[in-house]
């Protein structure tokens, strides 16, 4: 019979121990390796890889973001252009009128006066007497008016020739309508001095003013011969100016759209007289027609 001694016996035990312990971690091991994967392991995998997902898609959202700041940015950024300044439109401008247009002289050198830039340095040929546009082209003989220029009466020709205008704006038509003359003979002497005034200066621009409205009263001066003139022959008679114009590649400003009031009078706040004559708000509302005409003009150029 061999006999096993008590510390060969306990050797033993120690290496077998040894040996399991050992093949207990490899099996651990191996089984870390190869198990597949837990409900909760894809979890924390899909988990794990949304951030790279959500990343891509925040950098995508910044970029359109960001682009849509800098056009904002870019469109605040644009100056504003600003209206075109119609005073220069005015430059060697000559404004030749009745008394109305010469209310509006007035007006003009009082704002420059003031230090107001208003129209350029624009001269105004006017008349307080009752100028017609018959008298104009010579269809009057001994009550025959002519404006006074440099201290004297002088031929519309011979004034022309000395001012040299390179724009001229006529406003006139009213004291022939309050002579009495017709709507019609009066658009036709409007033709006549249209001409006269283009064989006297070939370059010059020409636009035309249509009249003004008067008050809704019934009172006319003494020197008033056609007891029908009012508003709407007035209106009337811009209308037909108007479609005169048209008709002869004219320029026209509507004046007498500018103060009409809704019932087609003159308002009495626009009037210095109560009849026709305008006093300082209508001037300036006038002013204002013709800047308006001047910033189109200036515009389409």
């Amino acid at each position: 019979m061999k006999m096993i001694s008590a510390s060969s016996r306990s050797s033993e035990r120690k290496r077998i121990v040894c040996l399991t312990l050992a093949a207990c971690l490899v099996a651990t091991l191996l089984s870390g390796c190869f198990r597949e994967a837990t409900p909760r392991d894809k979890e924390t995998d899909s988990t794990e890889r949304a951030p790279a997902a959500s990343a891509a898609d925040t950098s995508i959202a910044v970029t359109d973001t960001s682009a849509a700041v800098t056009a904002e940015k870019t469109d605040a950024a644009q100056p504003e252009i600003p209206a075109p300044d119609t005073d220069s439109y005015f430059a060697n401008s000559l404004f030749i009128g009745d008394s109305v247009m010469e209310g509006i002289s007035r007006y003009v050198r009082s704002q420059r006066n003031k230090g107001e830039k208003m129209l350029a340095d624009a001269k105004f040929l006017t008349d307080v007497s009752g100028i017609r546009i018959a008298d104009l082209v010579e269809d009057t003989t001994d009550d025959r008016i002519r404006y006074q220029y440099k201290g004297k009466a002088q031929e519309l020709s011979a004034i022309l020739a000395d001012i040299k205008p390179s724009r001229i704006f006529l406003f006139l038509g009213m004291n022939d309508l309050s002579f009495g003359y017709t709507a019609e003979d009066t658009i036709s002497r409007y033709k006549r001095l249209i001409g006269l005034l283009q064989k006297e200066c070939p370059d010059v621009h020409l636009v035309v003013m249509t009249v003004t409205p008067k008050t809704d009263s019934q009172y006319l001066p003494w020197y008033c011969k056609n007891k029908d003139f009012g508003s709407p022959l007035l209106n009337s008679f811009a209308e037909a100016l108007m479609e005169f114009c048209r008709d002869n590649q004219l320029d026209c400003v509507d004046a007498n759209a500018a103060v009409r009031d809704e019932k087609g009078h003159l308002p009495a706040e626009y009037s210095n007289d109560g009849y026709i004559h305008l006093n300082d708000a209508g001037a300036a509302r006038l002013i204002g027609a013709l800047q308006d005409f001047a910033r189109q003009e200036m515009s389409e150029s």
